[in-house]
């Protein structure tokens, strides 16, 4: 009885392991692992976290997928890289920092993408080619033009009354 139960908590342990290390060479494309410099035979599946999206409502699934080991930053971010079908097979269109969400929102017929990087929310939109930050860059310097000098109001003086 002990070998049957020591068995079959084995297979609930071993085998959904065994599954999703083979699933993500099954789903993602090998332009993926070449992207990350790597061979799909040598993928350990543990690195990556994927995401299938339909970014520009063409029924054709785009993919947004992070290597832990290649992708994420010293900061404690991650980089999304997204990836579209074309006739020639995956092509990268873009990077996005941090944990990614699609909104229902869209720009130039693709989805704007959602991020949270850092304690702040970012908006990614599409420009025709790839995605930015629809605000800013997170990542650039802020430049700001010199403050101009406000010249303040003159103080009012009291009138002064003559002496009875």
């Amino acid at each position: 009885m002990r070998r049957l139960f020591a068995a079959v908590l084995m297979a609930f342990i071993v085998f959904p392991a065994l599954v999703w290390a083979a699933k993500c060479t099954r789903v993602l494309p090998d332009e993926v692992f070449e992207y990350f410099h790597q061979k799909s035979a040598d993928v350990d599946c543990e690195d990556y976290e994927y995401k299938m999206l339909d970014l520009n409502d063409d029924e054709q699934l785009e993919i947004a997928v992070t290597n832990y080991r290649k992708s994420c930053e010293d900061a404690g971010y991650c980089n999304f890289e997204i990836f579209e079908k074309d006739k020639h097979g995956w092509k990268h269109i873009a990077t996005v920092p941090g944990r990614l969400r699609m909104l229902t929102t869209t720009t130039n017929g693709y989805h704007d993408l959602a991020t949270w990087l850092m304690g702040h929310n970012y908006v990614y939109t599409w420009n025709g080619k790839t995605y930015e930050n629809a605000v800013q860059d997170p990542f650039s310097e802020q430049k700001t033009d010199t403050p101009k000098t406000i010249e303040p109001a003159p103080t009012p003086t009291p009138e002064a009354t003559p002496a009875p």
